[in-house]
């Protein structure tokens, strides 16, 4: 039973060097840092079907991201995958 069970965690580190925000302004000398958290599980049912859960967080630091009033993203999936 626990074979068909996956786990995966990532860590991914960005630099930027440029931001957009939604009201058009552009800052083009500023450095800024997205650290991004990433975890999957994955369960196998049988040759055909999965069900799974995901977990992703982004955090911006940085002079590119001062004016940005919510610093952390969350995001939450699950799903059933059918292979053909």
């Amino acid at each position: 039973m626990l074979k068909d069970l996956e786990f995966d965690l990532a860590y991914y580190d960005t630099l930027t060097h440029k931001s957009e925000r939604n009201d058009g302004f552009i800052n083009d000398g500023s450095q800024g840092r997205i650290g991004t958290y990433s975890a999957l599980l994955d369960y196998k049912i049988n040759k055909r079907f999965d069900v799974y859960g995901a977990f992703t967080q982004n955090h911006f630091t940085g002079p590119a991201y001062g004016g940005v009033y919510n610093t952390d993203q969350y995001l939450v999936g699950t799903g059933v995958r059918m292979k053909f």
